[in-house]
C-alpha cells in the first residue's frame, strides 16, 4: 500500500496500530487462568451430608468429576502455553514497541475491570467454595 500511495503522488503517514494479537493473547490467557482459579477450592473428597455419608455411587461420580476437572486444567495449560508461544512470536516480529505496550496495558486493564471490579459487584461469590467444618478456621 505504501508503494501505491507513493506512485500516485501521495505522502504515506504511518499510523498508530495497537497490536490486537498482543491484546487478545494476553487477555485470553488472563481470563483462562482466572476461570481456572475457581476450582482451586474444589474439595478433595465428596462432602458428607448431614443425613448420610457419601455412597459408593456418589464417590465414583465425584472421582469422575475430579478427573474431568484435572483434564480441564491440562487443556487450559496447553492452550495458554500455545498462546504464550504465539505471544512471543508476535512480540518479536510484529508491531512497534509502543503498539505492543499499549495493547498490554489495555488487556491487563480490561482483565482488572472485569475480574476485580465488575464481577465482584455482580457476582459476590465464586461458584465453588470449600466446605468448611467447625474448627478449621476461615
Amino acid at each position: 500500500m505504501r508503494d501505491t500511495c507513493h506512485s500516485l503522488g501521495g505522502k504515506w503517514i504511518p499510523g498508530f496500530d495497537i497490536s490486537g494479537h498482543t491484546f487478545l493473547l494476553i487477555y485470553s490467557a488472563l481470563v483462562a487462568v482466572e476461570e481456572a482459579l475457581v476450582y482451586r477450592n474444589f474439595p478433595t473428597t465428596p462432602r458428607p451430608s448431614l443425613k448420610h455419608p457419601p455412597t459408593q455411587e456418589e464417590r465414583e461420580q465425584f472421582q469422575k468429576d475430579a478427573r474431568r476437572i484435572q483434564w480441564n486444567f491440562i487443556f487450559i495449560f496447553l492452550m495458554v502455553l500455545a498462546w504464550d508461544t504465539q505471544l512471543v512470536i508476535t512480540l518479536l516480529y510484529y508491531h512497534a514497541f509502543w503498539h505492543k505496550v499499549l495493547a498490554v496495558v489495555i488487556a491487563v486493564g480490561a482483565w482488572f475491570l472485569s475480574y476485580r471490579v465488575w464481577y465482584p459487584l455482580a457476582f459476590p461469590f465464586s461458584p465453588i467454595r470449600r466446605h468448611v467444618t467447625a474448627g478449621q478456621g476461615k
